[in-house]
């Protein structure tokens, strides 16, 4: 992983993030959904990693009001973003979530579409075994090996992702599986050219540098259209996977 490239990409789309992270949204709406009901306690402690822009934040804040708060993400800018209603104490702490300290005695660790970008998720697994109570929740979701194949399958570059089975066996024996389910969500564009900006300004192409040139874009647009493209434009596949997990 390109930690520095990564950071300056997703840096630059700060602003476009939330009006453009459509299946990011639905994905964290999903992932409150499946948490619903695993907590009862008055008092939680929670720490989300890859915050980002926050909107996963609000909606962990407005389901289980956290008494503490602990936010982390790459961007230090994210920071600036973060508005958190009530009285939740939150604190933010930037920089490379493989690399901060998480804090101890955590009721949950969640965090939305970031573990793909882990060099190491099973040593970021151990780390939080240490961090969670006995019973504490480990919430994340990743994408799998679909995840933006038409990209794949035309420029021959992407993440190498996990799958599903892979992340329970890097979970290893501390944790019991709550949760453990993946689907595919196709976004349709008017063009290649509208996918690319939509990558752009979420951040998403931040690893690696494919080097366009004329000919190349226009081959690019054109085998785009030739094999996903339809009536209603063409497609891009994203395939979330949740995981819920319980330290035992």
């Amino acid at each position: 992983m390109e930690k520095q490239l990564i950071t300056s990409r997703f840096t630059k789309s700060l602003k476009s993030y939330d009006n453009e992270a459509v299946v990011q949204k639905l994905i964290a709406r999903k992932m409150c959904h499946k948490l619903e009901g695993l907590f009862s306690k008055d008092y939680l402690s929670v720490a989300e990693f890859g915050c980002g822009t926050g909107f996963y934040t609000k909606l962990i804040c407005d389901m289980f009001t956290p008494a503490r708060l602990w936010l982390n993400d790459l961007c230090e800018q994210a920071g600036e973003l973060i508005t958190i209603n009530g009285n939740t104490i939150y604190e933010f702490e930037p920089g490379d979530m493989e690399k901060t300290d998480l804090p101890v005695n955590c009721d949950l660790i969640t965090g939305c579409s970031v573990i793909q970008w882990f060099s190491n998720p099973e040593a970021f697994f151990k780390r939080c075994l240490f961090s969670l109570k006995p019973g504490g929740i480990l919430a994340f979701s990743s994408f799998g090996k679909l995840n933006f194949k038409e990209i794949r399958d035309l420029t021959g570059v992407g993440l190498n992702y996990f799958d599903k089975e892979d992340y329970i066996r890097m979970l290893g024996s501390g944790f019991e599986i709550l949760c453990s389910e993946e689907e595919s969500i196709v976004s349709r564009f008017e063009s290649p050219t509208d996918v690319l900006n939509h990558m752009k300004k979420t951040g998403v192409s931040g690893t690696g540098s494919y080097r366009w040139t004329k000919d190349s874009l226009r081959e690019f647009h054109e085998r785009y259209i030739s094999i996903y493209g339809s009536d209603d434009g063409v497609s891009l596949t994203y395939n979330p996977i949740y995981i819920i997990a319980r330290k035992k």
